[in-house]
């Protein structure tokens, strides 16, 4: 079935209990609430442009589209899951927040150009969730079971939770640019490969690497007040471009593997450094004069 709120009765809200429906949508005249007291799975789109949209049960599977362009989107502390069987499309207003969100389809879902938080977990069983010209803020921890995970060949990811957070990545997730952002000392543990297409920026807090390789074609840059822990671990800088190593002069690498498009790109450090590891070039220049 396919439910419409709209103009006819704005203010009359809706609690619903159904579990299976076809498409909800929520029109730009619709003023109150639609109540979702009850797992349901939407096997059509999603559809916001009034009212709100309020889960109070503990997931909704969408299987198609959302597209919030309006009114408003109440997340709780629910689960929204991406079970569809193509690719999806989550376009939604900036500034929008989810509690959870889990992937459990074959296919890529795409939230791309916008801003949005997560302020629980992200999950994933199957799938990718491609977020490319997003700014992405989370405040727990990304766990995959299975798929590709994330991927972001453009805008944010900003790990900004006030508790220690963990991440396992698949071996193809990337980022654009990655921004630990922790506070009152936490740290952002990684449990596996990542890879950032630009810039990785520590801000505050630690972020640990364990024995894993991170992957960064431009910069890393460590603010005074954060620590980078890569461990026994390998930084890897490749890429066609430049690239800057901004850090305190009390912190150090392990290894170092520079593998540049050509021995013309360069690394260069702003501030003195040790090395507790090796260094790999192959090919690439180490630029010790800056």
């Amino acid at each position: 079935s396919w439910v419409i709120f709209g103009a006819t009765n704005p203010a009359k809200f809706c609690n619903w209990n159904l579990l299976n429906i076809s498409t909800i949508t929520i029109e730009s005249g619709y003023s109150s609430n639609v109540n979702i007291n009850s797992n349901v799975t939407i096997s059509g789109n999603l559809n916001i442009s009034g009212g709100n949209f309020n889960i109070q049960a503990d997931s909704i599977t969408i299987r198609g589209d959302v597209n919030y362009a309006g009114g408003q989107f109440t997340a709780n502390t629910s689960s929204v899951c991406f079970a569809g069987s193509a690719n999806q499309t989550a376009s939604i207003l900036g500034n929008t927040t989810f509690y959870s969100l889990t992937f459990d389809t074959p296919n890529t879902v795409f939230s791309q150009n916008s801003r949005f938080l997560i302020n629980g977990n992200v999950y994933f069983y199957n799938g990718t969730f491609n977020t490319s010209g997003s700014t992405v803020s989370i405040r727990s921890n990304i766990d995959r079971f299975g798929g590709n995970g994330i991927q972001a060949n453009s805008g944010r990811w900003i790990i900004n939770g006030n508790q220690n957070q963990t991440f396992f990545p698949a071996a193809n997730t990337f980022f654009n640019d990655l921004e630990i952002y922790k506070v009152n000392g936490t740290t952002f543990g990684l449990n596996g490969v990542i890879d950032v297409n630009n810039d990785l920026i520590i801000s505050s807090g630690v972020f640990n690497t364990g024995s894993n390789a991170t992957y960064i074609q431009r910069d890393l840059v460590v603010n005074s007040d954060a620590f980078f822990n890569p461990s026994n671990g390998t930084v890897y800088f490749d890429g066609n471009l430049n690239s800057n190593v901004i850090m305190p002069v009390n912190q150090q690498l392990s290894n170092i593997y520079i593998t540049k498009g050509n021995p013309s790109y360069t690394l260069s450090f702003t501030n003195d450094f040790t090395m507790t590891g090796k260094l790999t070039l192959a090919p690439g220049t180490l630029d010790c004069i800056k």
